[in-house]
């Protein structure tokens, strides 16, 4: 079976957007720009 780079980018795009429980239920990106905007406001 053969895929297609625009069928795969749309799996990983649903994956990476569901809520995590782990994350406390929140995606991975906003976790991720959490993360990224806490590091930036803490070296000010």
């Amino acid at each position: 079976m053969v895929h297609t780079r625009e069928g795969l980018d749309a799996v990983a795009a649903e994956l990476n957007g569901r809520p995590r429980r782990i994350l406390g239920y929140r995606t991975q990106a906003e976790v991720f720009t959490e993360l990224l905007t806490s590091s930036i406001a803490s070296t000010d």
